[in-house]
């Protein structure tokens, strides 16, 4: 089928510069965008705008080369001479997801990016894009993100208060760059502070490839059926139409290596809320044990108290606690201990549990063959850390495959490889966001220390856009 035909076929719908602005920034009318301009220089910032600007806005388009505008929205700068000047960390408003489809790199143009990005649509692997630019050389597509019950507000952001908003954002645009890549998605273009052409500037490039002819960003709408207007999604339905895992809360936020930093030599707090929380997790699996026999009988209530005092102590819990809760779990045994002159007090039983610097604790092995748990208790009941091997092995077959740290390592190394081979010029966080992209997630001080390990030494890179808006 012919680029015309698939045109034909969904015909987008034209819009005037005042109505594609409209439709290109956020509705909430307190919500600025970035503006900036480029020039051989480089990016330049030259201000922001909100709605009420819209009119100025059109009608300077037509005389404007080279002019952006952010998708995201920021708040008013407190800044005169920095306004507009904005970065992730302070966008109060996620208006869209895009990508920017780089179709000239692959020898074509707007034109075939959009046929490729129809027979996608058609064929169910990516959702209709609200808004649908030809910017010169290629193509822009946007997918409008609103508030669940609000189709006139944008998704609100802060890093305080909702934070996982923003990391499902940077899912969804990680997605929407796999879905797209095929087509010519460039790599670069998923962080939130991304600016795009506005509607009907000239792009100097393109104009002078045409004879300098002016060449114009052109946006379109894709109307839903049912609304007449542009489709709208929510952030956490579009994330899910691009095939983020999902979570029971909505939010979704996929593991990422991160390079480590000690903060203190000799600390490992997240070692010890490990150790914690298996303490806890014991705890619950003696109490759940007790209840099946309805109190320890006579021959391991000592041993069974000393152990869950033990585990209480691991877990944080203090000793005057632990004591009450070791007694009364003495009292439920069968019979109710102590029950013969010979027995050991239960405060002493706890003071043996507590004494020393170093935690006693008994394996998971011996507590088994003590509490008499079998394969069909352990399924049963649930518990947590007390598991036969049988249990264990059956759950590590139904598990996922997980790789080692070595072995994601020489994973990502070899499409570190690979990627520098293809692309030179690229740097280490180019890279980062590539091999994240590639369900490789990293930071680009991981790619550094791959890139020594496999004695490359990427190139200088002239400074991006990205780099000016996201440092």
């Amino acid at each position: 089928m012919s680029t015309v035909e698939v045109i034909k076929q969904a015909p987008p719908n034209p819009l005037d510069i005042a109505a594609a602005f409209a439709a290109f920034m956020a509705p909430n009318p307190e919500s600025h965008h970035t503006i900036a301009e480029k020039s051989e220089k480089g990016f330049r910032v030259i201000g922001s705008a909100k709605r009420l600007d819209i009119p100025r806005l059109a009608a300077e388009a037509p005389n404007t080369t080279n002019r952006y505008l952010s998708v995201n929205g920021y708040p008013a700068s407190k800044d005169p001479d920095r306004f507009g000047y904005q970065k992730v960390a302070l966008i109060s408003h996620l208006n869209a997801c895009y990508s920017d489809v780089d179709s000239y790199k692959k020898g074509g143009d707007g034109f075939d990016a959009f046929a490729d990005y129809g027979r996608l649509v058609q064929a169910g692997k990516v959702p209709p894009a609200s808004l649908v630019a030809l910017s010169g050389r290629g193509l822009y597509l946007l997918w409008l993100i609103r508030e669940p019950n609000e189709p006139n507000s944008a998704v609100r952001y802060h890093p305080k208060r909702n934070p996982k908003t923003l990391e499902l954002y940077n899912q969804t645009q990680n997605r929407i760059y796999q879905a797209l890549v095929g087509i010519g998605a460039d790599v670069r273009a998923r962080d939130a502070s991304r600016v795009l052409r506005t509607p009907y500037t000239i792009h100097s490039e393109a104009t002078a490839i045409n004879g300098n002819v002016p060449i114009r960003c052109q946006y379109f709408a894709s109307l839903d059926p049912v609304t007449k207007e542009p489709y709208q999604y929510t952030l956490a339905e579009l994330a899910y139409r691009f095939g983020v895992p999902m979570a029971p809360d909505g939010q979704q936020v996929m593991p990422v290596e991160y390079s480590r930093e000690t903060i203190r030599v000799g600390s490992a707090p997240n070692r010890r809320n490990g150790q914690i929380a298996a303490a806890r997790f014991r705890c619950i699996d003696i109490e759940t044990m007790e209840r099946i026999m309805r109190g320890f009988p006579h021959g391991i209530r000592r041993r069974s108290m000393l152990s869950y005092a033990r585990a209480l102590r691991a877990a944080g819990i203090k000793r005057d606690e632990a004591t009450k809760q070791t007694q009364a779990m003495a009292l439920r045994c069968s019979p109710p201990y102590p029950s013969d002159p010979s027995d050991q007090p239960v405060k002493d039983i706890v003071s043996e549990a507590y004494s020393g610097k170093k935690i006693g604790r008994e394996t998971n092995a011996f507590l088994i063959k003590l509490l008499g748990i079998t394969h069909e208790i352990a399924i049963s009941e649930n518990l947590l850390t007390l598991k036969p091997e049988s249990v264990l092995v059956m759950e590590l077959k139904d598990a996922p495959l997980v790789l080692s740290t070595k072995d994601r390592a020489i994973a990502r190394r070899a499409f570190v490889a690979e990627f520098v081979a293809n692309n030179p010029n690229e740097s280490a966080r180019g890279i980062a966001r590539a091999a994240s992209a590639n369900r490789h997630a990293c930071d680009y001080k991981v790619i550094q220390r791959d890139l020594i390990a496999l004695k490359i030494k990427p190139q200088e890179s002239e400074k991006t856009l990205l780099d000016i808006f996201d440092i």
